[in-house]
């Protein structure tokens, strides 16, 4: 009787053992998966390892012939909206006095930019765009519940060139300048509602620098930098002499070229 009790658990233990490297349904699987005898010739196969790689190397041309298309056009138009964020100071100064208070605070806000852009024919590394710009941006003072909103509008001309070209994608630089007309709103936040306390409209002309990054297709990424031409705007509001002055603003934003 032990002996037979001991011979089932040897059993027992060897198909429990077996059961986890081959189970019944991998059992059945493997009879009903069994692989067919390859009846391709030996050409057949050699011709299906030469035609994969070619069709890589097609589909890589394809990408290739797409990118250079967009690139070759001699004018296009393209469209971008992106973030910004920037620099401000704000001073002013109460009617015969000496007192000055002063306000230097980050920014952030979004822009709009449209615009054509033309490659030259005979150096289709360079080229030039023509633009308009909205940019909406506004700051909330810790120190101080005041609002400054920043409103402008304009346009600009940028000269870019061709840095690195890739299958896949080119990196260009663009240099530039902008002539907008901004408005300038200062309010005082209180409990109750938001008090208008000066507004003022300044000409500005910021010189512009960047990068872009042209994708396969129609999109791409931009990252820009503005430096003021004309950083201190005095003026005086209800008797209070008034200062602003935006010291520099960046901004991301994602070009659709058409």
């Amino acid at each position: 009787m032990k002996k037979s009790l001991f011979t089932l658990l040897f059993l027992f233990n060897t198909l429990h053992a077996f059961s986890g490297e081959m189970s019944w349904s991998k059992f059945i699987d493997s009879f009903k998966n069994k692989p067919k005898e390859n009846t391709k010739t030996p050409n057949t196969i050699q011709k299906n390892l030469k035609e994969e790689p070619n069709k890589q190397i097609n589909l890589n041309k394809k990408d290739q012939e797409v990118l250079e298309k967009i690139l070759k056009k001699n004018l296009n138009f393209y469209f971008s909206f992106g973030y910004t964020y920037g620099r401000m100071h704000y001073s002013i100064n109460a009617p015969n006095s000496l007192a000055q208070e002063s306000i230097s605070v980050g920014s952030i806000g979004f822009r709009a930019t449209s615009g054509l852009e033309h490659y030259f024919r005979k150096h289709s590394k360079f080229g030039y765009r023509l633009f308009s710009t909205y940019t909406y941006s506004h700051s909330l003072t810790i120190m101080h519940p005041q609002i400054i909103l920043s409103q402008s509008y304009g346009g600009g001309l940028d000269f870019f060139a061709t840095l690195v070209k890739k299958k896949t994608y080119h990196l260009r630089s663009y240099l530039g300048f902008a002539l907008k007309d901004e408005l300038l709103i200062v309010s005082d936040v209180d409990k109750m509602a938001i008090i208008t306390k000066s507004k003022k409209n300044f000409f500005q002309a910021p010189f512009r620098i960047g990068l872009i990054v042209d994708f396969i297709g129609y999109l791409s990424l931009q990252w820009g930098f503005e430096i003021p031409l004309i950083k201190n705007t005095p003026f005086t509001y209800n008797g209070y002499k008034e200062h602003f002055s935006q010291n520099w603003r960046t901004n991301f934003s994602i070009l659709v070229s058409f």
